[in-house]
């Protein structure tokens, strides 16, 4: 094999090379043309949540926020029910000591 035949095997080597190479840049663009038109839709997607999450879940939170906080201020504070707990058994102490004297009143006359 002379050089000009080496020369020619080199060149269509590099000829087939350059097609393999041109069939995957083409297949590249392809790919980078999905995934343009996949990013648009992710695109399309993400303003449609974040508008949903401004005019429907943003304001109900709020409401739950605002209810949260109307119970808090009528519930009645710990130390407050705590005291009245407190209260309602010296009562109930009270009541059955008294109610044992009037018994025993009772069986005395």
């Amino acid at each position: 094999m002379n050089n000009e035949e080496k020369i020619l095997a080199i060149l269509e080597s590099h000829s087939k090379m350059f097609e393999q190479m041109n069939a995957r840049m083409g297949q590249m663009q392809a790919d980078m043309g999905q995934m343009q038109a996949d990013m648009g839709q992710m695109q399309t997607t993400l303003t449609r949540v974040a508008v949903t999450q401004e005019n429907v879940v943003i304001p109900q939170i709020k409401l739950l926020a605002e209810g949260h906080d109307l119970l808090l201020q009528k519930l009645a504070r710990k130390e407050r029910v705590e005291a009245l707990e407190d209260d309602v058994a010296l009562l109930k102490t009270v009541v059955k000591a008294m109610s044992e004297r009037i018994a025993e009143l009772e069986q005395a006359q």
